[in-house]
């Protein structure tokens, strides 16, 4: 007979059901506040505020120089402390995201979402370690998956909701509900159980950053996934700052529009999230991981040829599955290469290059935007926009092909 309860009896171990409850719960209410505010940072920036390719930036690094100081604190937590140390950066962080009622300025703006963004990136690393410790590898990409997809269906359904009310209401009391749900989405993760087990000694910190860059010398893989990916992102942080631009200055997406862009590339990302959960489990991260960067490359293909908001359907269907793809393979993958008893210094040393590249890259991509709005080379903006896609899908599909070359031998990874 069909049952809800025997389905999860049958698909969730055991000894990861109530943690798994417990980050069900908190997706959740986080889906409500992500739907009401994260698609619409980037319009809001550029039609409320008419934010600069600069201000654009600024919000797109925050991610970056959060992944940077995330290797720094990372070293500071004492194994066995991570849960505390997550949840509370997470909700000094979600904070900002009340605060960004109170903009008046793009600058403002920005450095809300900057700050929010920076913060709640910080305890990434810790979170990658609690995941390690309370799901079973057999079954990780799954369990991860099946929370994500939860994030997406509720975070679905208040994107297009949320779109439709900031036109009714102003944008402004609906980041405030958001930020009160973000609120409450961290706090429920108090309730989560960390198993017995023995904890590594903490290092000294002296220590902790020597033993940290010596993986990149013995560990050639990573070190190849750190440099080629480097190059990807610089691709990936020309479309992130560009696109907005697009859609408001040449295709005059609405926010009604977008709401129901996003809901489309929602519904694929939820399909996305179920297939490759099982991917993962069964092909490894590695695998996945590089085919989401093809995905993606085939997502920003549509920009160029787009007259209004319909022509960026397909390309919003194409980055859901990206994104899918991406955020289990990426994180599940930080976790493989992780081996037991050097967690901390895995995650900190991959957060650290996550930060860099972001960072580095967001400051070059913002250059090569400002310069080519400024050329005289093109007759017009849409003239502009496409030779920047183009550079930027030259950039990621050269990234591919050597990423490829780089890790072929090592798809079936499976040391954690």
């Amino acid at each position: 007979m069909f049952s809800l309860k025997n389905i999860y009896n049958h698909y969730i171990p055991k000894e990861a059901r109530h943690n798994f409850m417990v980050e069900l719960i908190a997706y959740i209410l986080l889906g409500v506040s992500n739907g009401f505010v994260i698609p619409f940072f980037y319009l809001i920036a550029k039609q409320e505020f008419d934010a600069s390719p600069f201000w654009l930036g600024v919000m797109t690094a925050a991610g970056g120089i959060g992944y940077i100081i995330a290797f720094l604190t990372t070293g500071f937590i004492k194994p066995g402390k991570e849960l505390f140390a997550y949840v509370w950066t997470l909700f000094l962080g979600r904070l900002f995201n009340v605060g960004l009622v109170l903009s008046l300025n793009a600058p403002v703006f920005s450095m809300f979402i900057f700050f929010s963004t920076c913060i709640q990136v910080i305890p990434m690393p810790q979170y990658g370690i609690i995941i390690q410790n309370i799901y079973p590898k057999y079954c990780r990409g799954a369990l991860i998956s099946y929370t994500r997809i939860v994030l997406t269906v509720v975070t679905l359904i208040t994107t297009v909701l949320g779109g439709y009310l900031i036109e009714i209401w102003s944008w402004r009391p609906v980041f405030l509900i958001s930020g009160i749900f973000a609120i409450l989405a961290t706090l429920i993760l108090l309730k989560i159980k960390l198993p017995k087990i023995d904890y590594p000694k903490p290092l000294p910190i002296k220590d902790y950053l020597i033993y940290t860059f010596e993986i990149l010398k013995k560990d050639s893989l990573n070190r190849n996934i750190i440099i080629w990916v480097f190059v990807f992102v610089l691709g990936v942080q020309l479309t992130t700052i560009i696109m907005p631009i697009t859609q408001v200055d040449i295709l005059k997406v609405t926010t009604k529009e977008l709401g129901i862009l996003n809901g489309i590339c929602t519904v694929v990302w939820i399909f996305a999230y179920w297939y490759y959960g099982i991917y993962i489990d069964k092909k490894g991260a590695l695998r996945a991981f590089l085919l989401s960067f093809v995905i993606y490359i085939i997502s920003i293909v549509f920009y160029i040829f787009a007259k209004d908001w319909k022509g960026l359907i397909l390309s919003f269907i194409f980055m859901g599955l990206y994104k899918g793809a991406n955020d289990l393979a990426s994180f599940n993958l930080w976790i493989t290469l992780s081996p037991k008893g050097k967690e901390n210094l895995y995650q900190g040393m991959n957060s650290l290059w996550v930060g860099v590249r972001a960072a580095a890259d967001v400051v070059i991509a913002t250059w090569l935007i400002n310069l080519t709005l400024s050329s005289g080379a093109f007759s017009t903006l849409r003239e502009k926009h496409i030779f920047m896609y183009i550079l930027s899908i030259g950039i990621m599909t050269l990234s591919v092909i050597f990423q490829y070359f780089s890790y072929r031998k090592s798809f079936d990874l499976k040391r954690n």
